[in-house]
């Protein structure tokens, strides 16, 4: 998993304009339903976030929305709530989440550590990752990192 922004300039002329998490995987996701593709954090500035990515679902068909992003206590976009419905891009093995930096709640500064990345199976009806109610027994691969990334 990465984190990263880009912008313009350099070292102190330097201004994000976007922010975006990239999951890189083995192979390409599935494209059909059936698997919940998650990147999580805590943040110093908003508690837990979370980027999720369940492709194939009925939601999805109706919608083109295959993803969410749950900035924690911090607010979406939006303003209306923590949790921002999106459309998640899929390159090659890469799944990238990607948000114009000026509408989210981290900051410059903002510390990310307890990074987690994890596979599990999920409904394949309505978009419900299983981990979210049984806890992380039924995933199929997990990736932890023990670093920290700031946000600049």
């Amino acid at each position: 998993m990465l984190f990263t922004t880009s912008g313009k300039g350099s070292g102190k002329s330097y201004v994000p304009k976007g922010f975006s998490v990239t999951l890189t995987l083995a192979a390409a996701p599935l494209s059909g339903p059936g698997l919940t593709y998650e990147v999580h954090a805590t943040t110093s500035a908003c508690g837990e976030i979370s980027f999720t990515y369940e492709p194939g679902t009925p939601y999805e068909s109706a919608t083109g929305l295959n993803g969410w992003a749950d900035w924690g206590t911090c607010d979406n976009q939006a303003g209306d709530g923590s949790v921002e419905l999106l459309t998640v891009e899929v390159a090659g093995n890469k799944v990238i989440w990607e948000f114009g930096f000026k509408a989210i709640s981290l900051k410059v500064g903002t510390v990310l550590s307890d990074m987690k990345a994890f596979v599990d199976p999920s409904n394949p009806v309505v978009p419900f990752p299983s981990n979210a109610t049984t806890g992380e027994l039924d995933v199929f691969d997990v990736a932890t990192g023990t670093g920290t990334w700031k946000v600049s």
